[in-house]
């Protein structure tokens, strides 16, 4: 498995450390964490840590974040944000690297959210069936004349796929399923 996650943030030292502890932290999980340092359209992030200096990209990573929280990184005890949001939790640069953990055990490794980490596939066979057609290259019409479906049925398996797999954008999910070619998608083709 393997999650983006995003660090906007002015302190290079800080994350490049804040880095190498989400990247070993996950590891243990079987969990592979690829690091972004600037905000991407095109990219599905499953956590944000975003500076206090860095506010201004808060509102646009919040529509490109697969979570309910985002960590607003502040640089001392004297709250720089002193009403967080609803969907905004506070982590201090001199806190302990165990507390950083506990906050991302409370807010991403509850039962719910670390299943949905390990379990996001709930796909009919006939949306893996469609992804597997899409991932290899072939049109909307194509897929529905292999199926015998209208294209407008296809893009409607595509879509829920989409969305049953927590994609926002169909960039990253075309990448994704480019990327990995659909490889739990393999052993339909042996079920028939």
């Amino acid at each position: 498995m393997k999650i983006k996650v995003l660090i906007s943030n002015d302190d290079k030292f800080f994350t490049q450390g804040l880095t190498q502890i989400l990247g070993h932290y996950f590891n243990e999980k079987g969990i592979f964490v690829d690091v972004n340092e600037t905000l991407d359209a095109n990219v599905h992030y499953y956590l944000a840590f975003i500076g206090v200096n860095n506010l201004s990209q808060y509102l646009y990573a919040r529509k490109m974040v697969s979570t309910e929280v985002i960590f607003i990184i502040q640089p001392e005890v004297e709250l720089i944000l002193n009403r967080p949001e609803k969907g905004m939790k506070i982590l201090l640069r001199n806190q302990s690297v165990n507390t950083l953990l506990q906050q991302i055990d409370e807010v991403y490794l509850a039962p719910q959210g670390f299943a949905q980490i390990r379990q996001p596939l709930s796909l009919t066979l006939r949306e893996k069936d469609v992804l597997h057609y899409y991932s290899i290259g072939y049109t909307n019409i194509e897929i529905g004349e292999l199926l015998g479906i209208h294209q407008k049925t296809v893009s409607a398996h595509k879509i829920k796929a989409m969305n049953k797999l927590n994609f926002k954008h169909k960039g990253e999910f075309r990448r994704w399923l480019i990327e990995t070619h659909c490889p739990q998608m393999r052993g339909v083709e042996n079920l028939r």
